[in-house]
């Protein structure tokens, strides 16, 4: 009888930008299934570059407040689209982006969500 060899298993990719162009419009709940609001786009966009952020637009007649999360763990499906953090985690990012994706609004994300998000090897 021959030994096993044991395997490395690894997860599923980052989700790819066209992916994500996919999701807008869909639900987005945290680690615990908690809808947090509207997925309304990827930020930035820059064709099949993925995505690093996903912009939230939350629940909410007229314009809600807009929250921003790291888009390297997302996963969707069926209409919704989960992320692996927690409901107050993601609600602290409010104000942390902008409309216009700019380099002081890159880094206003990368410090708030630093050592949550896995980078991309």
């Amino acid at each position: 009888m021959r030994p096993r060899e044991a395997h490395r298993l690894y997860g599923a990719g980052r989700p790819t930008a066209a992916e994500i162009r996919g999701w807008i419009g869909w639900r987005l709940d945290d680690v615990n299934g908690s809808g947090l609001g509207r997925l309304e786009g990827l930020i930035p966009d820059q064709g099949d570059v993925p995505a690093d952020w996903l912009a939230v637009n939350e629940f909410r007649f007229g314009r809600g407040r807009r929250f921003f999360v790291p888009a390297g763990e997302a996963v969707g499906s069926g209409g919704r689209v989960w992320v692996p953090y927690e409901r107050a985690r993601v609600l602290g990012s409010t104000g942390r982006g902008a409309a216009h994706h700019t380099p002081q609004a890159e880094r206003r994300l990368q410090e708030y969500w630093a050592g949550t998000v896995r980078r991309a090897a």
